[in-house]
């Protein structure tokens, strides 16, 4: 069993040294068009109401509670109570659609349910006869007109879809919590948060609470975490990575923030954030905002701004590389910074220490151009079974094109075939349920990531998902990842993917970002509708020539020979985009089959 220095072994000790710091400014949350805060003591004392609840409901040790919640105060109310309660918390994503949903709680065997507004109550009602472990559903109000439980469209005409409680009553009683079991000890499961089964069956990915409190450790450590800092609890608490970022900040005795991705802007004005975590689409669509806006400007206006941004991108490399930065160079900056850069990082709110990237690979350009305004971003690597961070780069010591280096006490290693292996205490004690499939991805007490990596130097850069590799009909292998990260940083472009696989030659999908390409069609007299802009010749000549230009550096094999552009993004409703905004490539070729042999059909003519 792992002992920790800091003498927090458990998730349960982290809740008592959260309480004893009585911070009285600990949590922000939205009250109408500002924020307010919620100090310590109040947090502690509904985590204890809401964990003697669970005692009454004869919650014990091992019982596994569900959740489907948005980020708020009372996600982690509920996470705290099972781990004072020494039970298993299964959160899930709210876009889940109730097959899903049905299949998660039973798999788990969820005893009972903490569910966020009518929606989320009606999808569970639906499947609950298929729950046999189910004893209780318990609705946390979701807002206006949450607590009226609308008739459910599957139910005949004026019932509704009710709960067995409020969860306002069932952390209303008084009672003494100083008898709470808590877990065995610190190789007791903590949570089981099941994959996006993007590649088959969901699996539920048990982490204990070593697993956990080692990463929280070691990532406090990476990122230099203060007391002082103030962070953005943006992305999905039922994804482990902004979870564990959030218990970092935790016993760091920092300030969490719960914002959301849609209200980034206005939320970075009024929290004033030093760290926000996020994934690479949430960054890309800051500087697509930022470049909109410059384009919309004066030709004067855009002369300065791109100025200043090559300014900025000597500065950076001076900082990164060590590259020659004269005293020329220096006064340059002063004005690029004054005219430029110093009012868009005031758009940050004018405090970020450091932005943090997971979930998906970070393409090296944008890390670049973030680095160039001024704002520093760092990317890590992880997985669900690894607690999630297996790597990140050190805020001081950044390298670009990487993961970083692996945190205290993670081994990593490559495999012949190139494949990340990794093995210590933040490696996931197995998948609930499926003793072969823990085997599998384990060889000789190493985890294999999936991942196809290098280790250059104790940095570590992963080039794509193993089983992405795509290999044409001549034989060549194709790295998918690299390539759509590269064309992505069109502005023209708002998602696209690779295919190719068994072909002669590499195609794409194109999702045109359609707010920037419909502005530059209407200076041209277009005045076209998504349908329309996708088979004008003139817009597929303007993304053919950004195509061009950005996969320049890739071998002829590598590049994109020919595309089609879609009129609808990918999205989370029609499974091509996980809750994580992930594409997912098998959904995207079914989808769009007909379209992708179109291509290569035309392209034997």
């Amino acid at each position: 069993m792992l002992v920790f220095a800091t003498a927090v072994n458990t998730l349960a000790d982290l809740f008592y040294k959260l309480e004893e710091r009585a911070r009285p400014d600990l949590l922000m949350v939205r009250a109408g068009a500002d924020f307010e805060y919620i100090s310590a003591s109040q947090f502690a004392k509904r985590i204890r109401r809401c964990a003697a609840g669970l005692q009454r409901l004869g919650i014990e040790r091992g019982d596994r509670v569900g959740l489907i919640s948005s980020n708020r105060p009372d996600w982690h109310v509920i996470d705290f109570a099972c781990h004072l309660s020494g039970a298993i918390l299964v959160p899930l994503f709210s876009t889940l659609t109730a097959a899903q949903v049905r299949f998660t709680f039973a798999d788990s065997g969820c005893k009972i349910v903490f569910i966020e507004g009518a929606d989320q109550l009606e999808k569970v009602v639906s499947v609950r006869g298929d729950l046999p472990d189910l004893e209780g559903i318990i609705l946390l109000s979701a807002g206006d007109g949450a607590d009226e439980f609308p008739a459910s469209q599957n139910q005949s005409e004026g019932t509704a879809a009710r709960p067995d409680l409020a969860f306002e009553e069932l952390i209303t009683a008084e009672e003494p919590t100083k008898d709470l079991p808590g877990p065995e000890d610190s190789d007791s499961v903590a949570t089981i948060i099941y994959t996006s089964g993007t590649t088959g069956e969901p699996k539920g990915v048990m982490l204990t609470h070593s697993n956990l409190i080692s990463n929280i450790v070691s990532s406090q450590a990476m990122l230099t975490c203060r007391s002082t800092d103030v962070t953005l609890s943006v992305l999905p608490l039922c994804h482990i990575f902004q979870r564990m970022l959030d218990y970092t900040w935790f016993d760091a005795g920092a300030q969490i923030a719960y914002g959301a991705p849609d209200r980034l802007a206005e939320d970075y004005m009024l929290v004033r954030p030093t760290v926000v975590p996020g994934v690479p689409r949430l960054f890309e669509r800051f500087r697509a905002a930022v470049l909109e806006k410059v384009v919309s400007g004066s030709p004067l206006k855009q002369r300065i701004f791109y100025w200043a941004e090559r300014v900025g991108r000597r500065r950076a490399e001076h900082e990164l590389l060590g590259t020659p930065f004269g005293f020329l160079d220096q006064f340059r900056f002063l004005a690029a910074d004054r005219l430029v850069l110093r009012k868009l990082r005031a758009r940050t709110g004018g405090r970020i220490v450091h932005f943090v990237s997971g979930g998906a690979a970070l393409d090296p350009s944008l890390n670049w151009w973030f680095e160039s305004m001024g704002l520093r971003l760092l990317q890590g690597y992880g997985l669900t079974e690894t607690s999630p961070v297996i790597s990140v780069n050190p805020h001081d010591a950044n390298r670009i094109g990487t993961v970083g280096r692996p945190i205290d006490g993670a081994e990593v290693k490559i495999a012949d075939d190139g494949e990340i292996l990794t093995r210590g205490p933040h490696v996931m004690k197995g998948y609930w349920n499926k003793p072969q499939a823990t085997d599998e991805v384990f060889i000789d007490g190493w985890f294999q990531t999936g991942d196809i990596g290098v280790l250059e130097d104790g940095y570590l850069r992963v080039t794509d998902r193993k089983k992405n590799i795509l290999v044409t009909s001549t034989g060549k292998n194709v790295a998918p990842q690299p390539l759509e990260n590269a064309i992505a940083m069109s502005r023209y472009v708002e998602q696209l993917t690779v295919v190719g696989d068994g072909q002669r030659f590499v195609a794409a999908l194109v999702v045109p970002d359609f707010a920037i390409l419909r502005n530059w069609a209407e200076e041209r007299d277009k005045h076209k509708t998504p349908e329309e802009l996708c088979i004008d010749t003139d817009v597929i000549a303007l993304i053919r020539s950004e195509i061009d230009a950005l996969q320049a550096n890739f071998s002829t094999f590598e590049q994109v020979r020919d595309f089609r552009l879609l009129s609808t993004p990918f999205n989370i409703d029609d499974g091509t985009l996980t809750p994580t905004l992930k594409t997912v490539r098998r959904v995207v070729e079914s989808k769009y089959a007909e379209l992708i042999d179109e291509i290569y059909s035309e392209g034997e003519s």
